[in-house]
């Protein structure tokens, strides 16, 4: 049976609400605390991308006296900003224009988490382990948990309806952190083989976390323009990115991407090995025109010249976004466990990349 692969970014949360890099720039240039240091103000106004400006504050010593306070701004827009928008998401509240039925994006997202095949994200927020717990399930990520299972059963105090920093000052809940294992420890997790059944790799990390390799007060996120040196300082990450290629070089294997900007080079690399060596084949979800979408494979910070060999063994392209998926309809008060959709873009895809095992003829 073949690997059926999902990936997921930034692009796949802003569906529910989650800003994306550009906005997230605005919540850090609009910060008065940020906005009183002129050489960080500086910065901001001609690099807009923070994950740079984020590796750049805390490598340079030019920016000594920015480093704490920009440290903590970018904290607080996941530990707290994204946190609160989760709770929103996962409450049904209506934000913006968006309308998804989350009914048929749990099953949607469950059809990747268990059995063959596999679930990985580079977002950190936490709103699919709370969309699982909503429907009495459980989405864990392999060798650390779900940061969050523990507080789903006090019905004043749960995940539900509190951040995770929330959670984490009740006295009841104070030692539930959940520390990223060692080397040592990991290979002891291994031995084990104990999986939740719907497993969740997080490769950059994710809010809740803790690291036993970091100041306590970092929380081990991985980003800026060092990811592959983060990735190596936790045996987590790097196990979670050789679970990637594994997946993706099998034969046969077919990888979904819904908002995932190809900008990221560990992960580009594997992606570009198994289309260049096991012919994997590439569906992608985006609101982006397909032509826009070759045309943007081939800059150089993302596959160069190489970009021919990923648009080769592009086998589906779904000109869309979840909410045209899934959208709210009369039935999405009633539960099953089956998709209900009907709307053409999901009948297209469903068919294109669930459905589709028919050898490909040459000529």
């Amino acid at each position: 049976m073949s690997n059926k692969v999902l990936l997921t970014g930034a692009g796949f949360s802003y569906n529910v609400g989650f800003p994306l890099a550009r906005q997230v720039w605005g919540l850090i240039f609009n910060d008065p605390d940020i906005q009183s240091m002129s050489s960080l103000r500086k910065e901001l106004l001609e690099n807009y991308n923070y994950e740079d400006l984020y590796s750049k504050v805390l490598m340079n010593e030019h920016y000594l006296k920015c480093k704490e306070p920009f440290k903590k701004k970018i904290s607080d827009i996941f530990n707290i900003r994204f946190e609160e928008i989760c709770l929103k998401a996962i409450d049904g509240a209506s934000i913006g224009s968006i309308e998804i039925n989350y009914q048929d994006l749990y099953l949607f997202i469950k059809k990747f988490s268990h059995k063959n095949n596999y679930l990985f994200t580079t977002n950190q927020d936490l709103f699919l382990e709370r969309l699982f717990i909503k429907n009495k399930d459980m989405l864990a990520s392999p060798y650390v948990g779900n940061c969050l299972w523990n507080y789903n059963h006090n019905s004043e105090f749960n995940c539900l309806n509190n951040t995770i920093s929330a959670l984490r000052n009740i006295k009841e809940f104070e030692n539930e952190e959940y520390f990223l294992p060692t080397q040592s420890e990991l290979l002891e997790i291994k031995k084990g083989n104990k999986f939740c059944k719907n497993t969740y790799y997080k490769l950059h990390g994710s809010i809740g976390w803790e690291s036993k390799n970091h100041n306590a007060k970092d929380t081990p996120l991985v980003m800026g323009t060092n990811k592959s040196e983060l990735i190596q300082s936790e045996p987590v990450f790097t196990e979670y990115l050789k679970v990637f290629e594994a997946a993706l070089c099998q034969d046969n294997a077919s990888l979904l991407v819904i908002g995932y900007s190809f900008s990221d080079k560990h992960i580009n690399k594997i992606i570009l090995k198994a289309a260049k060596q096991h012919k994997l084949k590439i569906h992608v979800l985006s609101p982006t025109p397909v032509d826009d979408f070759k045309s943007d494979l081939s800059k150089e910070i993302k596959f160069g010249c190489d970009s021919e060999y990923i648009y080769e063994q592009l086998y589906g392209y779904y000109e869309s976004m979840l909410e045209n998926l899934f959208p709210i309809n009369d039935t999405a008060l009633y539960k099953e466990d089956s998709i209900r959709s009907k709307s053409e873009d999901w009948m297209m895809l469903n068919k294109n990349f669930f459905n589709s095992g028919l050898a490909e003829i040459e000529g």
